[in-house]
């Protein structure tokens, strides 16, 4: 078992569209803003304090000295002092930073920054091995592939889209598109509604960005800001002809995004975490198995832990699409209404490498919200074929 990692910060910028000015800077950039902003507005710690940088980025990040030399500079860091790590493991960076965190020895204090910027993604052809195969049409060898979609759709050198297999393992499991587009429904209008509430005002940095000038403004995700009528999940197009489940309005669609994570593996004096992440679990198996690998993560990571899978306060879940929450919910008997109980990626937005960050964030701001929500479940299942569950707590 691993040791418990404590979370003492946490925020995110609000997700948006791909077109705007955070997307377009240098993400050193853009992520020493948000940091010496939120050390600039906490009392607990100092940035001075850090022992460790943590990197989980997809995409577009440098790599290596010069990137964390720049970085480490921009926030006035000791670079002698502060080791850095990075990640590039897709939608499991976070958790895997977050577990090798687990292990490290001695008295540290963590800054885990992930970002997002989609847009990066070049285009594509396909390579010499694709364009060889017999299976391969001719109009397709020399096709310009979109980087985003090439880096949101498709889960191998096949190119078998992850839409096949969710239309695959959806329909198994007995879930119709009407159960998709109400779930889908469900995740937008808690989102919108715990926005109304001002429910995470303690969760997304108040920042918005034009071209000539910073600017301070509250404001919810670009995706998760709007009502779809009935009629219109109705006629929404699937994404693909052999895919009707899968429709644009019922999927979490790619985004830009960022996030920063504060922890440690260690309790610090009369400092007081946020949540506590007591154990971890992860798994790789077949893209088609990915629902019930997902399943299995959550229900093993409980028992190992005497914990009932069906029992937990709260579940933080990527919605990847909604046939896999509800398939998952079926298998484990879960709750509905303890599930992404202020929405999920459906009205968010999936931001890829950020996505992890994103779970976490928003069970740290249940938790703070609410006495009621004291243990849950964070999982994320990857139609790529991997999982990865988190058991969370209220610090004791």
């Amino acid at each position: 078992m691993s040791n418990s990692v404590f979370i003492y910060g946490y925020k995110r910028a609000p997700f948006n569209q791909l077109d705007d000015y955070l997307s377009r800077i240098h993400p050193g950039a853009s992520l020493s803003f948000l940091v010496n902003n939120y050390f600039e507005n906490v009392k607990d710690f100092k940035l001075s304090e850090l022992t460790h940088l943590m990197f989980a980025n997809a995409n577009d990040i440098s790599v290596g000295k010069n990137f964390t030399d720049r970085f480490a500079m921009e926030l006035n860091l000791d670079r002698s002092k502060v080791k850095a790590f990075r990640f590039d493991q897709e939608h499991m960076s976070v958790f895997k930073g977050l577990e090798l965190l687990s292990d490290l020895g001695g008295d540290n204090l963590t800054l885990l920054t992930a970002y997002e910027n989609i847009t990066s993604f070049p285009d594509f052809i396909r390579n010499s091995f694709i364009q060889a195969r017999e299976e391969t049409k001719e109009e397709e060898k020399n096709e310009v592939i979109k980087g985003m979609l090439h880096g949101f759709t498709y889960i191998d050198e096949y190119q078998q889209s992850i839409w096949d297999v969710i239309q695959e393992v959806v329909t198994k499991n007995g879930i119709s598109k009407n159960d998709c587009d109400k779930y889908a429904f469900t995740s937008r209008y808690k989102y919108i509604e715990s926005f109304n509430k001002g429910w995470f005002k303690n969760e997304i940095y108040p920042l918005a960005y034009t071209e000539n000038e910073q600017q301070l403004k509250f404001e919810l995700d670009i995706l998760g800001s709007k009502y779809y009528e009935k009629e219109e999940y109705l006629k929404a197009p699937a994404l693909t002809e052999e895919t009707p489940l899968c429709s644009r309005l019922n999927v979490a669609t790619p985004v830009d995004g960022s996030a920063i994570l504060l922890a440690s593996n260690k309790k610090h004096a009369n400092k007081n975490p946020r949540l506590e992440i007591v154990d971890f679990d992860f798994d790789y198996s077949e893209p088609n198995n990915f629902v019930s690998l997902g399943a299995e993560s959550m229900k093993r990571l409980c028992d190992k832990n005497n914990v009932d899978v069906a029992s937990l306060d709260f579940y933080e879940m990527h919605e990847s699409h909604a046939g896999v929450i509800l398939a998952q919910a079926n298998i484990l008997n879960l709750p509905s209404k303890r599930i992404n109980i202020r929405g999920g990626s459906i009205a968010i937005g999936d931001p890829i490498s950020v996505t992890g960050a994103r779970l976490i964030t928003s069970a740290c701001s249940l938790v703070d919200g609410s006495k009621e929500f004291n243990t849950g479940i964070i999982n994320i299942s990857s139609p790529f074929g991997a999982v990865g569950s988190l058991l969370v707590k209220r610090p004791a």
